[in-house]
């Protein structure tokens, strides 16, 4: 299974100890860090700013619907934290998801497997 981070939390990035990654500057958004973890599956893109975690991108791209569709249900029930996931909108393109909370919200990629998981804040940050 895909490793899940806590978003909304301080990011410690001795925690990816054992995994390959990168760090990098964000090239949009000034002070904002990306790490590009390498995992079987692919990357997993970690988005922090001013030292929490605000973002978590899965560039996972599943070969199998019934694949992607256990995937999907994992990721939303570890990103969930109790709550439930409404879905906001679906364009044939992806669905956008927000947790009960309004804390977190979610972005599905249908045609690329893609999946993030972001905090509000980040949000309102980078649109």
């Amino acid at each position: 299974m895909l490793p899940t981070f806590d978003l909304g939390d301080k990011f410690i990035p001795e925690s990816l100890a054992g995994f390959t990654f990168k760090e990098a500057p964000h090239g949009k958004i000034a002070g904002a860090t990306v790490y590009t973890v390498e995992v079987m599956a692919g990357d997993i893109l970690l988005i922090t700013f001013g030292e929490v975690l605000h973002e978590v991108i899965y560039q996972t791209p599943s070969w199998f619907p019934w694949t992607r569709k256990r995937k999907l249900r994992k990721l939303f029930k570890s990103y969930s934290n109790g709550h439930e996931w409404a879905e906001l909108m679906d364009n044939g393109f992806g669905k956008v998801f927000r947790r009960s909370d309004k804390m977190v919200g979610a972005l599905t990629s249908q045609l690329m497997d893609y999946t993030t998981f972001h905090t509000e804040f980040w949000r309102s940050q980078k649109w």
